[in-house]
């Protein structure tokens, strides 16, 4: 079966004509079929070879967008079809008469009004006496949701692939990260101003943080970031930005935001909402060199399953919609249907990693929510920003800050970064047992006489887990206390179940690390020292 170019597909179009077919007073077969060809979008013709008649089913007449009653000669019907697949009509057409055989194949019409439908085709050739070809007759179905839903699944298992990859890479890359970039904190916490090295180790200290910037990116790209959600009104996520905002955009172009009167609130991220926004926002401003109004805008939105399908994969359900409006420049087709692939469009030099927008498509899959995007060349671009509607809201837990000591059980099986970790929490005043992977851990564990109040565990480890390792060693030693660090967030690794596990992502800084551990152990009764 012949397919047309995704990039050319039309947006699909729930709204569908009432139907033309029978009256009431027509045989009840006659109009079962018209109603059946109604409710499946198909329609019937046929083409008389020696006159050049085509004849057309009301259904069919509906799909095409011409009037009742009209029959167009072969050239009139080749005059719907898009310009682009008219040379498949007619080699499809010349072989079905030279070979007598049935065909299949899918054609983009172009209507009257100017809409575009694709249409799945099907034919046979009826011979008359002497063996020649004496018409032509088959069914047109319009299949342009089905088309649209297909290019729409690719796109996501295509992204869901490349996510995986770079979620693999940024976890690994953190490990090394985590080294890095403590080393480093500790080198500048030792050197005194006016050394001549503490200069390099700033330099490298920032080139580690630079890089965790990136890594952050993949993460969020491959929905593996840390999250930190919690219940969100986008009214005063909007306004907070939208001084920073405008200044970003300098006098050329006019920010206008469009609050809600009444809007639910959403569970997500804070910072990134508002890097979801801030990279929309950047975006836009890329496409309007020029100048011109950059709208923002939010309000309620409910998807009943009509609706839903326009902005598959959307399922139906209540929203709060963050929708980011230009008129600037538009994109074509392919760059609208390519625009949330890692490094598509980045311009050598352009500022930036290449992965704004793909961060941005993971960022709101993370969170839930469905990104959707209509553009068409001169005509600008809207993002669309679905994110579930959240009842009631979410305090923040009270802060615990004692200074409390204990002994941890330290399980990394990346050498340097074990061995700082080590560093930091006995410089800190800890009593720490190191451990290379779980079967080490038990073993120390076991040997160990005393308490051990805190398990710090990597998640991802050859053999047994950290997970696994945490609750053999809690059935041993009831009431320890368990921080899970990895390169994934939460809950690609599982641990948003339950939600109240402490968790820290890599890379993190020494201070990071020793807040932590401080907050755990200070729930409660302090463990004395």
């Amino acid at each position: 079966m012949t397919r047309p170019h995704p990039a050319d597909l039309p947006h699909p179009d729930p709204a569908r004509g009432s139907p033309h077919g029978p009256t009431a007073d027509a045989p009840l077969s006659d109009r079962l079929l018209a109603t059946a060809q109604h409710v499946a979008q198909l329609g019937t013709w046929e083409w008389d070879v020696a006159s050049d008649v085509v004849t057309w089913s009301d259904a069919l007449r509906r799909i095409y967008g011409v009037p009742p009653g009209h029959c167009p000669s072969r050239a009139g019907y080749l005059a719907l079809v898009h310009p682009d697949d008219r040379a498949l009509v007619s080699e499809v057409t010349s072989r079905a008469l030279r070979d007598h055989a049935p065909f299949d194949y899918e054609v983009r019409i172009v209507r009257p009004d100017g809409g575009l439908r694709v249409l799945r085709t099907t034919g046979e050739v009826a011979l008359d006496d002497r063996g020649e070809p004496a018409r032509m007759f088959g069914t047109g179905q319009d299949v342009t949701e089905r088309k649209y839903l297909e290019v729409r699944l690719r796109m996501a298992e295509k992204l869901e692939a490349v996510g995986r990859l770079a979620g693999g890479v940024a976890h690994d890359f953190n490990n090394l990260l985590t080294a890095v970039l403590g080393h480093a904190e500790q080198l500048v916490a030792g050197l005194p101003e006016g050394h001549p090295l503490r200069h390099h180790a700033l330099q490298v200290r920032r080139a580690a943080e630079q890089a965790a910037m990136v890594t952050r990116q993949l993460l969020a790209f491959a929905r593996k970031q840390m999250l930190e959600p919690r219940a969100l009104d986008l009214n005063v996520v909007l306004e907070g930005m939208h001084d920073v905002l405008q200044r970003l955009l300098g006098g050329s172009i006019e920010l206008v935001t469009i609050p809600a009167a009444r809007l639910g609130r959403v569970h997500a991220d804070p910072g990134q909402i508002e890097q979801v926004v801030l990279d929309l926002v950047l975006r836009a401003r890329d496409a309007l060199p020029e100048g011109g109004r950059i709208t923002l805008s939010v309000e309620d939105a409910d998807l009943d399953p009509e609706s839903a399908m326009r902005f598959a994969p959307a399922t139906p359900g209540s929203y709060v919609l963050l929708t980011v409006t230009d008129n600037g420049e538009g994109m074509t087709p392919d760059e609208r249907a390519r625009i949330f692939e890692p490094f598509f469009g980045a311009r050598p030099g352009e500022h930036g990693t290449g992965l704004t927008l793909a961060s941005v498509y993971g960022i709101v899959k993370q969170s839930g929510g469905t990104i959707w995007v209509e553009s068409a060349p001169g005509r600008g671009s809207t993002f669309r920003v679905f994110l579930p509607r959240l009842a009631g809201t979410n305090g923040d837990s009270p802060a615990h800050d004692p200074e409390p000591r204990g002994t941890v059980l330290l399980v990394e099986d990346e050498p340097a970064v074990r061995s700082l970790l080590r560093g930091v929490l006995s410089r800190a005043g800890y009593s720490v047992i190191a451990a290379a992977d779980a079967d080490e851990a038990l073993a120390a564990a076991a040997a160990h006489a005393g308490e051990i109040d805190l398990l710090i565990t990597d998640v991802v480890m050859a053999g047994m887990g950290g997970r696994e390792l945490a609750s053999k060693l809690g059935a041993e030693r009831p009431g320890i206390r368990v921080l899970f660090v990895s390169g994934y967030h939460a809950e690609a690794i599982g641990l948003d179940d339950p939600p109240a596990a402490d968790f820290l992502g890599k890379p993190f800084t020494p201070a990071a690390l020793e807040a932590k551990v401080r907050e755990i152990l200070g729930r409660g009764e302090p463990i004395p020292g």
